[in-house]
């Protein structure tokens, strides 16, 4: 029986289609296909800008802080500015502190603090306040304490980057610039959204020489920013400079007493240990008997009136009023015998 002509025209159209797409496929597997390029990355040898610091001698740290953000609702903005000095080879420590700015709810009021360290002694000074204390010697101190803000943790370095280093100088040192962007940086306490930056690494021992950032960042927890906002545009830079010039020796204790307590008698072995706005604390080897006896006998001819006398075992407690003000002496042994401690604490009443 012939084939009608049409099915003979269809079966040789189905023919010629599988023919063209085993051609078409001939084509396709013998075409290069498209490679990916793999991202480069180039690691940036230090973790921390604290890196590197401890073998150094002597060097200053400066750091920079400008913020515009929020805390707990309310704005907070303006501009801090820091410098370290550190002396290993003297034992001494300067750090300075200057506030220009609107923080809610700050713990610290001082817009100016200046907190030194040094031959056994420490110095501060809070905008106009001053003061002056030996601390012990298991019992470190920092300015951290006196209103310092601990600014460091908004320093996070890229452990890897996207642009190749260049090679620089800087202040006569050779560097290396390392370049990021916010997609470099992790960091547990805080997320940076649009920043970018650069660190500046000796070349000789990778200690981080200059750092910058602009951007906005989120704090996760109230410390990583330092209490100063939740999120923030900020702009942050941070220099370092080795072997700066050798600290000065803290101001004495006389600058830090106030006029008030620099005119009450001490007795004539007197050193001074401590000096706060209305307290002064010092030791002498006078017995605690011949300490109180002096301090009974010098002072009403100062127009101070004896009010309380309390003594016991070596101790003793004074009070004396004159008008507006209260005078407590406490006189205690002190830790290193013969030794005793005199303090004396000078008050306004009504």
């Amino acid at each position: 029986m012939p084939i009608p002509p049409r099915k003979i025209l269809l079966v040789a159209a189905a023919l010629a289609l599988a023919t063209l797409a085993c051609s078409l496929s001939a084509l396709s597997l013998g075409q290069p296909q498209p490679t990916v390029t793999p991202l480069t990355l180039f690691s940036v040898p230090a973790a921390s800008a604290g890196d590197g610091l401890t073998p150094l001698n002597r060097y200053q740290t400066s750091l920079s802080l400008e913020f515009e953000g929020k805390r707990n609702g309310q704005t907070s903005a303006g501009k801090i500015e820091q410098t370290a000095d550190i002396d290993r080879q003297n034992v001494a420590l300067r750090q300075q502190q200057t506030i220009d700015a609107v923080i809610p709810n700050r713990k610290n009021s001082a817009n100016a603090v200046d907190f030194v360290s040094a031959g056994g002694a420490v110095f501060v000074r809070q905008d106009g306040t001053a003061f002056w204390f030996e601390p012990k010697i298991d019992q470190p101190v920092t300015g951290e304490e006196f209103g310092i803000l601990p600014l460091a943790g908004l320093l996070v370095l890229p452990q890897t980057v996207t642009v190749a280093p260049k090679f620089e100088q800087l202040d006569g040192v050779n560097v290396q610039q390392y370049q990021f962007t916010e997609k470099d940086l992790t960091s547990p306490e805080l997320i940076f959204k649009q920043a970018k930056g650069a660190v500046w690494l000796s070349t000789a021992d990778n200690t981080v020489r200059q750092y910058q950032i602009s951007g906005t960042v989120r704090a996760l927890s109230p410390a990583a920013g330092a209490h100063l906002f939740d999120e923030a545009q900020l702009q942050l830079r941070y220099r370092l400079t080795v072997d700066a010039p050798p600290l000065a020796p803290p101001p004495a204790a006389s600058e830090a007493i106030p006029p008030a307590l620099a005119q009450l008698p001490r007795l004539p072995d007197a050193h001074i240990t401590a000096a706060y706005p209305a307290l002064l604390e010092y030791r002498s080897v006078i017995s605690p008997v011949s300490a109180t006896l002096y301090y009974r006998s010098a002072l009403p001819p100062l127009g101070w009136t004896e009010v309380i006398t309390s003594i016991f075992n070596e101790k003793a407690r004074l009070t004396f009023d004159r008008p507006k003000e209260r005078l407590s002496v406490i006189i205690t042994p002190a830790e290193t015998p013969p030794q005793i401690k005199i303090v004396v604490n000078l008050e306004q009443r009504p």
